[in-house]
């Protein structure tokens, strides 16, 4: 049951990574807005996610950091997760143990979100 759940979510991801090679953030209403940049005029840790996506998936990694630093910088350790999580799952044996995320990381993960929000509304 395992399997069948990971293809459909293999699948959702797939698609969702083809509605943002197709269709820029910047320039379409599909997307959400952020409401803590809407109310406070100041940048959430997530804002510039979507347009960093879809750059990436362009290719365009500079304008991708430009947009949000900490997804760009994160990514290679978000998607290491996903597939030793993946690689688990498939092989029927638990997620995969190099990238678990212990307390330590947990909290080193929290302070570097906190301080980027923070740094990026000062520059």
């Amino acid at each position: 049951m395992k399997k069948v759940y990971f293809t459909l979510a293999a699948i959702l991801l797939l698609m969702l990574a083809g509605v943002f090679y197709y269709v820029d953030p910047a320039t379409s209403d599909l997307y959400p807005t952020c409401l803590f940049h809407k109310f406070t005029g100041l940048q959430c840790p997530g804002c510039g996610s979507q347009r960093a996506i879809h750059a990436i998936l362009n290719g365009r990694f500079s304008e991708a950091a430009h947009d949000n630093l900490l997804l760009v910088i994160s990514l290679p350790f978000l998607l290491a997760y996903i597939g030793s999580t993946a690689r688990g799952t498939l092989m029927a044996k638990g997620p995969g143990t190099p990238f678990q995320f212990n307390l330590t990381m947990r909290l080193i993960a929290g302070a570097a979100i906190i301080a980027f929000w923070v740094i990026r509304n000062i520059y």
